[in-house]
């Protein structure tokens, strides 16, 4: 049970810094990735 709260913890930790990860780089390329990919797939 340890165990499995210590792996919870971990997986929020890793999908909040992989959130800020991808917040900083639409940051740095000026614009969101998800306009990129809409117009690719137009």
């Amino acid at each position: 049970m340890v165990k499995q709260a210590q792996g919870t913890l971990e997986v929020r930790r890793l999908l909040k810094q992989a959130k800020y990860f991808k917040q900083l780089a639409d940051q740095m390329d000026g614009h969101p990735r998800l306009e990129v990919i809409r117009r690719l797939e137009e």
